[in-house]
């Protein structure tokens, strides 16, 4: 043995993972043969790479070659692979790019598609409109009223203000109730703003992060192309895919500077702070849909529930009736006769709505 115990068993762990011979491991570097190198055995070759005294130690061992150990007989077999380390790492910046790549440009994809949500939605505009306009007349002639606008981040609290009195219904359960009546083309809403939701995880700074992750990588493999000796396998399959992965970069960056414009504009529109992330914005909208569907889920189970009830007082009925006997509601019940959902009118429901409020701050 030429090299430590520990460092050459650490080399054979690291070729046994590729499951083929030594020499079909060497020839496969040198070839940069993805079907049958892998990141994984990339990774693991670039870090029990020979060091330059190691190299030095296999160049000059005047012994016979066959009889070393399979570690060292691989070490002498990788020393006429020019930058065999450099290699390998452009080697493996190969191998990875497709993945930073799709890394980068899922949740720019995402961010666009919320933003198409957003953008000239005239649904959501109105639903804002609405609110603004309930939102004056609970605040009447104080401070809070009479506003312009705002901010995004109040749709979230909504749910903290309480619906006449009922601790299980908030303003949010109103809306839906009054859209379903006054405004029927905004009861489902939140079918304009289905991309909202993978926008919340992601913000235009991180999509940048990754896209300069895909762009870095590329270094690598440029590195190498600047060496003089470089061999011809090397430059007939790098230069190629360099030409193609720098093209891919130029429609990540410029996708995701479109991105960003349109973040801003949107921003400047709805008069949000210019510094909040598109994680943050598009947060705010999509916790207000999450309990925006929570509380309309709500109201269609509290209605058929009561639909039930009416069905089973009026069998009830039915049964009392055909045998003859008296027909009355039971001891202790209120049975609504025909309910249905009230029409109410704008005024009404802004009345309503003022005196459920008394007393709690917005």
């Amino acid at each position: 043995h030429l090299l430590e115990s520990k460092r050459s068993q650490s080399i054979g762990i690291a070729l046994s993972r590729c499951k083929i011979g030594y020499p079909e491991v060497a020839k496969a570097v040198y070839d940069l043969n993805e079907k049958i190198l892998k990141p994984i055995h990339i990774e693991a070759l670039i870090k029990n790479a020979p060091e330059e005294q190691e190299t030095y130690m296999i160049q000059t061992y005047e012994g016979d070659i066959d009889k070393l150990a399979k570690p060292e007989r691989f070490f002498s077999a990788i020393c006429g692979i020019p930058h065999y380390k450099e290699r390998l790492l452009a080697f493996y910046s190969k191998t990875v790019f497709d993945e930073y790549w799709d890394d980068a440009m899922k949740p720019i994809n995402d961010i666009q598609n919320a933003l198409k949500d957003v953008k000239n939605n005239k649904t959501f505009k109105e639903l804002l409109t609405v609110i603004l306009g309930l939102g004056n007349y609970i605040n009447g002639s104080t401070f809070r009223g009479g506003a312009f606008g705002f901010s995004l981040a109040s749709l979230v609290d909504l749910k903290d203000l309480k619906y006449n009195g009922n601790r299980n219904k908030n303003f949010i359960h109103f809306l839906a109730e009054y859209f379903e009546t006054e405004y029927p083309h905004l009861f489902k809403f939140e079918d304009s703003l289905s991309h909202i939701g993978g926008a919340v995880s992601i913000s235009t700074d991180e999509a940048q992060t990754l896209t300069n992750k895909a762009r870095d990588s590329l270094d690598n493999i440029t590195d190498m192309l600047k060496k003089e000796d470089i061999d011809d396998k090397f430059t007939e399959i790098m230069v190629p895919f360099l030409e193609d992965a720098n093209k891919r970069i130029n429609i990540l960056q410029g996708s995701l500077d479109e991105a960003i414009e349109t973040f801003n504009s949107i921003i400047k529109y709805y008069g949000e702070d210019p510094k909040q992330s598109t994680s943050t914005f598009f947060g705010n909208i999509y916790r207000f849909v999450i309990n925006y569907k929570e509380a309309k889920n709500f109201i269609i189970k509290e209605r058929e529930a009561e639909e039930e009830k009416e069905r089973i007082e009026k069998r009830r009925k039915e049964n009392l009736k055909n045998k003859g006997l008296s027909v009355s509601a039971p001891s202790g019940s209120k049975i609504r006769k025909g309910k249905k959902q009230e029409q109410m009118s704008f005024d009404d429901a802004l009345a309503f709505i003022r005196q459920s409020a008394s007393g709690i701050n917005k």
